[in-house]
């Protein structure tokens, strides 16, 4: 409780300082570790609103994500995480968040089922970011079955550059 008062302080005194943001976020990270999750997920939701990009507004989403599920809203917490394993592939935290997935899953809150046209995306960010190995998990992961031609060929080409930039030459043909 000195902590978080200390840091409110901080950044109601000196809201200009290079350090007001990493107090901010201390802040919700102190709500949450003390068990506070609707606080913490209310100061999350401001900080993310505040500081939309960065590691640490990642970080802040994915423990807003935990702090929807530990106060009983599984499907917010669900829409939150697949939106991370979606949006940010090559992060850390998407294999947080795909674990957080299947947890749900095996709770019976089942998030919507992932589009091929997403996962064509998060496939192409990942061989964009020479995620070689998963891009190509990502894309055979894909059922082309009731997709449009246009759909598979574009499929069968991010398939065929990724196996080529994986040195993956006869697979690539």
């Amino acid at each position: 409780p000195e902590s978080l008062a200390a840091l409110r302080g901080f950044v109601k005194n000196y809201p200009e300082s290079l350090l007001s943001r990493p107090a901010e976020k201390l802040q919700a990270d102190l709500l949450y570790d003390s068990s506070n999750f609707q606080a913490a997920r209310e100061a999350y939701q401001a900080f993310i609103e505040k500081y939309p990009s960065g590691a640490d507004s990642l970080a802040a989403l994915h423990r807003l994500a935990l702090s929807r599920e530990r106060t009983g809203d599984a499907a917010g917490a669900a829409a939150l995480l697949r939106n991370i394993w979606l949006k940010y592939p090559a992060s850390t935290i998407a294999a947080s968040a795909e674990e957080g997935l299947q947890r749900h899953a095996g709770n019976g809150t089942k998030a919507p089922p992932f589009t091929a046209e997403e996962l064509l995306r998060r496939g192409t960010v990942l061989s964009d970011l020479r995620k070689y190995e998963k891009a190509i998990k990502t894309f055979n992961a894909i059922s082309v079955e009731k997709q449009p031609d246009e759909f598979i060929w574009r499929l069968q080409l991010k398939t065929g550059q990724t196996l080529f930039k994986s040195r993956h030459f006869k697979e690539a043909e």
